[in-house]
């Protein structure tokens, strides 16, 4: 007995049929009945209240229509049970452009599919995905780890990575870049973020995490995307834990573009005091090396904001990108008040060395851009006052 939805347009069985044989490798279908209202956490296999529907009739057959329907999106990933859950969303949302990509995936799913890790590694990559070249190797391995029918993605000089200290202007400088034709801004996918700790805490290997790395960027340069055509440059822009892996990346990316940036020390204090003024951490003094990545304790937030905590998490990510550099990986480094005040300047220095083109008209686009908040509507605060103190410092 079979059916299908009219959005995916994929046949379906019906779930319990469908997992008396061979469960572990079945792509499961759940509609999507409420969802977690606290914004703050990162996403998480348990985000959603689902209710089971049905499964996918062929797996390897069921990953390629997930992965070119432009509606269904990676969300995240279940490690415990080696999943990872994309999302179904209208066609009438650009979830791409929003400010956080994770909070429009939340907001707008309707359907939840479960899909074993293997199979989309199996259907996606080649079995030479978990080769890394030397980080600081300027030799493309874009031939041999993935497979070009599924993806729109055709040289990892088309990926630009950007990386930074937190609270230092990424979101903006993404959502500018972003205005250049031909250009996709994709504002931290969490599946990324859901790595970080792995390499420590989590046992899993260099090799482990450059193929998720690949799979994760594989499944997001979709080869059609909605309200997108001829997209030429993916950037993808991180929360600022994911520096723990910029290594891998250049490992992993060889000929990738990568970006870090960056505000003084004081600015980032300032500007996550008044985003969140109640934070309060717990940190092991004496690990600050690891703290910003892993082990880092969340506690209740009624007491008063934790500076020492924002302090060493500034002095982490910048010591740990202070160290790759020396070691000899390629990353070009961007200033919040350089962005701010030499905004044009800023934008043609980086489309040259990320070989973008742009014409006036995408800097005129660009320099609009920076008018409008670029957080707006989310549950973070655009930092109107970290703008002023920016042109103050660079005058």
């Amino acid at each position: 007995m079979t059916t299908t939805i009219k959005n995916p347009h994929i046949t379906l069985i019906p779930l319990q049929e469908a997992l008396s044989t061979d469960s572990e490798r079945k792509i499961l279908l759940f509609s999507v009945t409420s969802r977690k209202s606290e914004l703050f956490l990162p996403p998480s296999p348990t985000d959603f209240t689902l209710k089971a529907e049905y499964c996918l009739e062929k797996g390897e057959e069921g990953v390629i229509k997930i992965v070119h329907n432009p509606n269904i999106t990676l969300y995240c990933f279940d490690f415990t049970l080696r999943r990872a859950l994309f999302v179904l969303t209208s066609s009438a949302r650009d979830i791409y452009t929003a400010p956080f990509l994770y909070l429009a995936q939340l907001a707008y799913a309707t359907h939840v599919y479960s899909v074993p890790i293997e199979l989309l590694e199996e259907v996606l990559l080649t079995s030479t995905a978990t080769s890394a070249t030397s980080a600081t190797s300027s030799t493309s391995s874009t031939s041999t780890w993935y497979k070009e029918s599924n993806t729109s993605l055709r040289s990892e000089d088309q990926i630009i990575f950007l990386f930074s200290t937190g609270r230092c202007g990424s979101t903006l400088l993404c959502k500018v870049m972003g205005k250049i034709k031909g250009v996709l801004g994709l504002q931290e996918p969490e599946p990324f973020t859901s790595l970080t700790g792995l390499r420590n805490a989590g046992g899993a290997t260099d090799e482990d995490i450059v193929k998720l790395l690949r799979l994760i960027v594989v499944c997001h340069c979709k080869p059609e995307i909605h309200h997108h055509a001829n997209i030429q440059k993916w950037i993808f822009k991180f929360q600022s834990q994911v520096t723990e892996y910029l290594d891998l990346f250049a490992s992993a990316f060889p000929t990738s573009s990568r970006i870090f940036m960056y505000r003084n020390a004081e600015g980032v204090t300032k500007s996550i005091g008044r985003m969140m003024p109640d934070l309060n951490v717990e940190i092991d003094p004496l690990d600050h090396n690891t703290a910003l990545f892993s082990g880092l304790k969340w506690i209740s937030r009624d007491k008063k904001y934790n500076k020492d905590f924002v302090a060493i998490y500034w002095l982490t990510t910048v010591e740990k990108t202070l160290k790759f550099i020396r070691s000899g990986i390629k990353i070009t480094s961007v200033r919040y008040e350089e962005l701010v005040a030499q905004t044009e300047k800023t934008v043609r220095k980086l489309a040259e060395i990320c070989k973008i083109k742009v014409d006036d008209d995408d800097i005129q686009n660009a320099l609009d851009a920076m008018k409008t908040p670029s957080q707006e509507g989310t549950f973070t605060v655009y930092d109107h006052q970290g703008l002023e103190e920016a042109v103050k410092e660079m005058r």
